[in-house]
């Protein structure tokens, strides 16, 4: 229970509503539109999703079977309420290509420490897009909030944040989830 708890409240607080509020909703950058086929994909295999919610030393796993098109919705929202391309776009970034062989890194670093979307990073192999990543910040004078998120296409996610409000005690807690995907179980 408390672990939905969680996860509801980080959903909420991170600011963003989707499909399930907001059913005309349209992908508005590259990197959202990716991850929106992702669920439209995933929605339509019926495969398994285990998720680990760790906070101190409470840790719970989930395994959760048959998530509809909206489950997987409310699973990814984190990653559909950042606009990437127009953050890195109005933002003052600085930016890294590093390439060797196969593997390509892309990396965004925002020059304004304060800004929203701190970093935002592109790993990939033989030009397919393995793992992006984005490092939030949410500073105001009641709540700090950082927040790094990890997506694996079709194959699972991560999302940790360390948190210091001025009503109780710091606290930082990981969601881990593994998509059992069998087409990337098999080589």
């Amino acid at each position: 229970m408390m672990n939905k708890f969680i996860l509801l409240l980080l959903v909420l607080t991170i600011n963003g509503c989707v499909e399930e509020n907001n059913p005309q909703f349209v992908p508005n950058d590259k990197w959202q539109k990716m991850i929106y086929n992702d669920i439209h994909y995933l929605s339509s295999k019926n495969l398994r999703l285990n998720r680990t919610i760790a906070e101190t030393e409470t840790v719970e796993n989930e395994k959760l079977d048959s998530l509809t098109k909206e489950d997987w919705m409310n699973e990814l929202e984190m990653f559909l309420t950042v606009n990437t391309e127009k953050e890195i776009n109005s933002g003052n970034f600085d930016s890294t290509d590093d390439q060797s062989g196969k593997y390509r890194i892309t990396n965004f670093y925002n020059n304004d420490t304060l800004a929203a979307l701190q970093q935002f990073q592109i790993m990939r192999f033989e030009n397919k897009v393995q793992i992006i990543s984005w490092k939030l910040r949410n500073r105001s004078w009641m709540m700090d909030r950082d927040v790094e998120m990890s997506y694996q296409p079709k194959k699972g996610y991560r999302i940790q944040v360390n948190e210091n409000s001025m009503w109780k005690s710091p606290r930082s807690f990981e969601i881990f989830a593994e998509i059992e995907n069998p087409e990337y179980l098999t080589r």
